[in-house]
């Protein structure tokens, strides 16, 4: 068995954060598992299958290098990331509770009993490892918000999941939840969102801000731009990089040529920053993210290889300079 010893998994390079209100600590870098989805499902399209000896290879090198929490969702793969993600980590003999899961609820075309009625099925497929934090996966259920949230607060009550959040809500809505929750002595820990260095728009509608006032947390999906701001679709070495994406995803997120374009300057910025720090453009891209705003937002990238999960979490210990902060925010605001 290809083990890791609790004892050693090098958690203490990381400098963990609290979520939200809770008492529940996140290292700054999270793994993303929506490419753990085996290609099932609505979802799982965009990702090929990985193995199941790449898929411990991913985790086992994450929590190496101080990643102690795992985002993944009913919805990715029908429940395949959960299982798979799970079944990595029973075979590098990970105790339960000694990391943290975040799971998603899915609400396209269910009403909010949906999760109460579904919340066995999680816990099954992740075979013993609790729901640290349970989100609503989007603002799409045939049910009000405040049922919602009452449906999560009976989570919370009944000790089937240790903390609540929300995924890609305005901030309307993510201060209504705040207040129905607080009602019931619960904080909403967490609203997780698409945001990077290439798109900022939650900071224009002020969600970063109204988390920030409410003592939340932000979780940012989609961290590097599917890969954009690794540089990889802007370099001349390797043309077909932006073909090795399935269109899926190619699609969902406007990788087109002028995007890459217009983005160029962003990226030769981070090149020249990566190489004062011996890193990556993709690393830097992962230490503005977690630095710039204190320690209000987390980011969940996704890998597809140990190499990549490696490259990703090391960026947790990588200090920014302020100057070099500021140079991104003023490059990527133009974007």
């Amino acid at each position: 068995m290809n083990t890791v010893n609790t004892s050693v998994q090098k958690q203490d390079k990381a400098v963990l954060r609290q979520l939200g209100q809770t008492d529940i600590s996140f290292s700054p870098v999270g793994l993303g598992t929506w490419q753990f989805s085996s290609g099932k499902g609505e979802l799982g399209q965009y990702w090929p299958a990985l193995s199941d000896s790449n898929t411990q290879g991913i985790v086992k090198a994450a929590i190496e290098n101080g990643v102690n929490w795992f985002d993944t969702a009913e919805s990715y793969g029908d429940g395949a990331s959960e299982k798979n993600l799970s079944n990595a980590l029973h075979a590098l003999d990970i105790t339960p509770g000694t990391v943290k899961i975040a799971d998603k609820w899915w609400p396209k075309k269910r009403k909010a009993s949906s999760i109460i009625d579904s919340i066995s099925e999680r816990l099954d497929q992740l075979q013993g490892y609790p729901i640290d934090l349970y989100q609503i996966h989007w603002p799409e259920s045939e049910s009000w918000l405040r049922t919602e949230i009452k449906a999560l607060a009976q989570l919370v009550d009944e000790g089937k999941v240790k903390s609540v959040g929300l995924c890609n809500y305005h901030r309307r809505d993510i201060k209504r939840a705040h207040r129905y929750l607080r009602r019931r002595g619960i904080p909403l820990a967490s609203i997780q969102l698409h945001y990077n260095l290439a798109y900022r728009h939650s900071e224009k509608h002020n969600v970063l801000k109204v988390a920030k006032d409410l003592g939340m947390s932000v979780i940012a999906w989609s961290p590097l731009e599917q890969g954009l701001l690794s540089g990889k679709f802007h370099s001349q070495q390797n043309p077909d990089a932006l073909k090795q994406l399935k269109q899926a995803r190619i699609n969902m997120f406007g990788l087109t040529p002028t995007r890459i374009a217009e983005t160029q300057e962003l990226i030769n910025t981070l090149e020249r920053i990566a190489a004062n720090h011996n890193a990556t453009p993709a690393q830097i891209s992962l230490a503005w993210i977690t630095q710039f705003h204190g320690n209000l937002v987390f980011a969940i990238p996704g890998a597809n290889s140990a190499e990549q999960s490696r490259s990703n979490s090391a960026a947790m210990h990588i200090s920014l300079t302020q100057t070099e902060l500021d140079e991104l925010d003023q490059i990527s605001s133009k974007l």
